[in-house]
């Protein structure tokens, strides 16, 4: 009962917040929702990109690793802070 509520809470904190976006949009354009109007900085949209691209493959794709390779799978976010420092500098 309690996974029922909390979902049924987190997906109308969603909708709630999508209108609220939506009543604020400057624009109804393509540009203007994928792109948010172009007002957000390089530090927002580069946090959103990297967020975005890592989020599936933790979630289905490291779940997956660290069950059919047990502990060794330990290695791979040690490879990416490691990849991502060196592809940062």
């Amino acid at each position: 009962m309690a996974i029922a509520l909390s979902f049924c809470f987190f997906v109308i904190l969603m909708v709630v917040v999508g209108n609220i976006s939506a009543r604020r949009k400057r624009k109804h354009t393509s540009e203007d929702y994928l792109l948010a109007g172009r007002i957000h900085g390089r530090f927002a949209v580069a946090l959103s990109a990297a967020s975005s691209a890592v989020s599936g493959f933790i979630m289905i794709g490291a779940v997956g690793a660290g069950y059919t390779m047990g502990l060794i799978a330990l290695m791979m976010p040690l490879g990416w802070i490691f990849g991502d420092l060196v592809f940062w500098l």
